[in-house]
């Protein structure tokens, strides 16, 4: 009989918690949980409205700033320039000196941000225009140029003229600083005569060669710090120019960029000595966290200052002459927060009086359901201790009174279960006796199954073994691998780890493949290297399986020997490798036979060429002679496309780039093959997309040869209707272009069994076959040009309608005045009447060579001698002229 409820043991608990406790607080905490997280994110939400707000602001800021010094800096340098051009075309020149100082003082009235307009010569000779401190223009010179302005009184342009006797500008910062010829370049930061730091911009005049003297053009430190403070930024933002050393150039506080030491000398003031505590704070920051000689400086921050917030960007400022600064923009938060943080603190204010009428509705709430759920507790515990007659009454509350039901329903199923529960406990206690001796049968056939496995491991022809995962030793080995080893016995091995027999070559091979078994289990046909007892090495097929033996993890280990199988395999790749050594010779040998082969096929082309000019020749030899000449152009082309092919073979084809005409080159190509097409009653169409830019940058030569080869293969198939040549561009970045190219006609077509051979070396289709012409190389060869030149030719082709070839190249906008003008070459046919003798000496080692050459030079009026050997004592001529 079980024990009453009541009077069973208890655990002992600390603390016994009410259930309207458990139902309040959480909900409570749920409560404050939500109210807490709302303000939370409303906090966050202002938090990234601030920063949003504030890096806009940094942004724009620190834009005006960059935008508004380039326009302050280019001035100057444009001034510059424009005075050095003026003495380089000579429009100005140091004989005229009254015109240079009206140009210095026309240009110092116009723009009102320069301080001072001058030049020195490289004899030290001095004439500028300054301001000084009350806007007014003066004009000094030195003692030589000072008599010629000293009287300069014309209506518009008079102005007191000062000498400086002492002044030598070659020895001053700005006249050292001009080193970059026909270029304006910026002095470093020096103090000026007038008594301030400022920059100077500066470019040499050069006239024949050599630098004649320097233009100048002086601003202030003081203006560019006036400039600063006329920025609109926020009331407690600072605007900062630094150099790369951290020195201030200029700053929007209006802090002098110097201090004055006890010679009452200028030195310069780095920022992190500056009197004001956001410079000095902002500076410190950037020193302790950036490499202000880093390229590219580009950063922008958040950081705290005497417990603030500031909004910090720096940002590297330079120009085409040298300048190399840093501009930095800071904002505290104060400045754009006041209006967020108001409404931060109503938001916080408006939860905090959310949660107590929260708070007194959860207790009412709790109360109403823990009440009914008290009472079902009490019917459980009667339960319990054996009253079966409990019922629970309605509760008013739909969820509990079916819980009330569900305890009534269970009541009563647990009485009918009692009777039940008796005869199940009979039936189970006959099937756990069955169970029982079925497992006795298992662990039978399970002993019988390892007895065969272990007769099928030991007969088993390839090197197998067992080693235990933990500690790796071998436990079971066969013969075939004690004989694989190089062993007497298995007792040898047995008990060792494969680190004491040092059989793995390669241990890091070994730490892989039990990285590959703890992750699939498995592992199948590795290719591994071990040593046997000799120190043999041998290659074997490497195959494991994770396995429990003994409820211990095991490894079950195959090899299959392939050591002899490898050797034959390195063997055979020995041979392919100086099968392709003797195919690299071959191609190389061809590609270095390109002289010997073209020398005598020009001779023969060029004394065919002389011949028939002959007026004297029969038109049957001058026939035979044209036969003779084209035949001889054909072999040079054959020639050409075996040497082509041998050099790309050879890998001694290289692109040649050039900036060209495309249109150009397609009129050309046009105009060439009309005639041909003519000829055989064809039509021919050049087409070009609108978007086709005219100069490109690729290799022209081999973009031609493609299109000649494409284009004749078109003429000389096509019988009937005509061929088409369509060219388009396509803009891949702003740098690079793809042009594409489609050449197509109406011939017989290509049947689908050749489109696979056609671009194989010697290989033709059959109406190539059948026309008995051409070698099978020019196809290839357009393939192997293109693939250089970033594409690839594709064909397309229908027995009977015609064939269309697509390829495309990579290529560059081309630079128009890098493009020679086009030559017109004409005929010529002899120097013109009335010429002086002209002596021309022909050398060459070969014979024919120096022939064809002389005929060449005697038929158009020179007279010409011709030797073998330069080094001969004649060389200034018979007459003693010279050659």
């Amino acid at each position: 009989m079980r024990p009453s409820l009541r009077h069973r043991p208890i655990p002992f608990r600390k603390f016994k918690i009410p259930l309207q406790v458990i139902l309040v607080v959480p909900l409570i905490t749920q409560i404050v949980a939500f109210v807490a997280l709302t303000g939370y994110l409303t906090y966050r939400s202002g938090q990234a409205t601030i920063y949003d707000l504030g890096n806009q602001l940094i942004d724009e800021l620190t834009k005006r700033v960059d935008e508004r010094l380039d326009n302050y800096l280019e001035d100057a340098l444009l001034v510059t320039r424009i005075n050095a051009d003026a003495f380089q075309i000579s429009q100005l020149s140091f004989t005229d000196l009254p015109t240079i100082q009206r140009r210095f003082l026309l240009q110092m009235r116009q723009i009102q941000s320069l301080d001072g307009v001058y030049l020195g010569t490289r004899t030290g000779e001095y004439l500028g225009v300054h301001r000084d401190l009350q806007n007014q223009l003066r004009s000094s010179a030195s003692k030589a140029f000072y008599p010629q302005i000293a009287n300069l009184t014309q209506p518009g342009n008079a102005v007191s003229v000062t000498l400086r006797q002492d002044y030598d500008p070659r020895t001053r910062p700005w006249y050292q600083a001009a080193t970059r010829p026909d270029q304006p370049t910026w002095s470093p930061i020096y103090e000026f005569t007038q008594g301030d730091l400022g920059i100077t911009a500066v470019q040499p005049i050069n006239q024949q060669n050599t630098q004649q003297g320097v233009v100048a053009v002086d601003l202030r430190l003081s203006v560019l710090s006036k400039f600063l403070r006329s920025l609109q930024l926020t009331p407690s933002g600072q605007a900062l120019i630094l150099e790369r050393s951290g020195d201030l150039v200029a700053t929007s506080t209006g802090e002098s960029p110097y201090t004055l030491n006890p010679n009452n000398e200028m030195q310069r003031l780095p920022g992190i000595n500056s009197k004001d505590p956001l410079t000095r704070g902002t500076l410190q920051y950037i020193t302790n966290t950036l490499n202000l000689s880093q390229p590219n400086l580009v950063k922008q921050f958040q950081f705290e200052l005497v417990g603030k917030l500031y909004f910090l960007k720096v940002l590297p400022y330079s120009d085409q002459a040298n300048l190399d600064w840093l501009i930095v923009v800071v904002v505290p938060e104060t400045d754009f927060m006041e209006q967020i943080a108001a409404n931060r603190r109503t938001t916080l204010w408006l939860c905090g009086l959310a949660i107590a009428p929260a708070v007194f509705i959860s207790y009412l709430t709790s109360r109403w359901i823990a009440r009914p759920i008290f009472q079902l507790a009490r019917a459980s515990e009667a339960l319990a201790d054996g009253d079966l007659n409990q019922e629970v009454r309605e509760t008013g509350v739909q969820e509990l009174e079916i819980l009330a039901d569900s305890f009534n329903c269970m009541g009563y199923q647990i009485k009918n279960a009692f009777g039940e529960l008796e005869v199940r406990v009979e039936e189970r206690t006959a099937q756990l006796q069955q169970e029982i001796a079925d497992r006795q049968q298992i662990e039978q056939a399970l002993r019988l199954s390892e007895n065969k496995f272990a007769k099928a491991f030991h007969c088993n022809p390839n090197p197998s073994a067992i080693v235990r995962v933990q500690e790796g030793k071998i436990i079971e080995l066969n013969q075939s691998a004690v004989q694989f080893f190089g062993y007497d016995r298995a007792d040898e091995m047995m008990d060792q780890t494969t680190h004491n027999l040092n059989i793995w070559v390669n241990q890091k091979e070994r730490d892989r493949i039990g990285n590959l078994l703890q992750q699939k289990g498995e592992v199948q046909d590795l290719e591994v290297q071990f040593y046997n007892r000799s120190g043999e090495i041998k290659t074997v097929l490497y195959s494991a399986e994770l396995l429990e033996l003994n409820r211990q993890p095991c490894q079950l280990i195959i090899l299959s020997d392939i050591t002899h199988r490898k050797q034959a395999e390195i063997v055979l790749e020995r041979a392919k490798e100086a099968a392709e050594s003797a195919n690299r010779s071959k191609s190389e040998f061809l590609a270095n036979m390109s002289h010997e082969l073209r020398t005598p096929l020009n001779a023969i082309l060029g004394f065919s060429q002389l011949m028939v000019r002959d007026p004297a020749l029969k038109a049957e030899q001058q026939k035979n002679l044209s036969i003779i000449n084209s035949s001889g152009e054909h072999l040079l082309a054959l020639i050409n496309d075996i040497l082509d092919l041998s050099k790309i073979e050879a890998g001694r084809m290289v692109l040649e780039e050039t900036d060209f005409d495309l249109f150009d080159l397609l009129k050309t190509l046009e105009q060439l093959f009309r005639l041909k097409a003519d000829t055989k009653g064809l039509t021919i169409q050049f087409e070009r997309d609108e978007n086709l830019p005219q100069f490109i940058r690729a290799d022209k030569g081999k973009l031609r040869q493609v299109l000649i080869n494409l284009l004749s293969n078109a003429i000389k198939f096509t019988e009937k209707g005509g061929i088409a040549l369509h060219t388009s561009a396509e803009i891949i970045t702003a740098d690079q272009l793809q042009v594409n190219f489609e050449v197509s006609d109406t011939g017989p077509g290509i049947k689908p069994e050749d489109l696979d051979t056609i671009f194989e070396v010697f290989m033709q289709s059959e109406t190539g076959r059948q026309s008995q012409q051409g070698t099978g190389l020019g196809l290839p060869i357009s393939r192997r040009f293109v693939q250089m030149m970033g594409g690839d030719i594709v064909v397309h082709s229908t027995p009977g309608e015609g064939t269309a070839f697509t390829f495309s190249i990579q290529a560059t906008p081309g630079n128009i005045s890098q493009i020679q003008a086009q030559l017109f070459h004409q005929a010529v046919m002899g120097l013109v009447p009335g010429q002086p003798d002209y002596r021309i000496l022909v050398v060459d080692d070969r014979w024919e060579n120096r022939q064809l050459l002389t005929r060449l030079l005697k038929m158009v009026g020179f007279q010409v001698q011709e030797a073998g050997n330069v080094r001969l004592p004649w060389m200034s001529g018979s007459s003693g002229n010279p050659i």
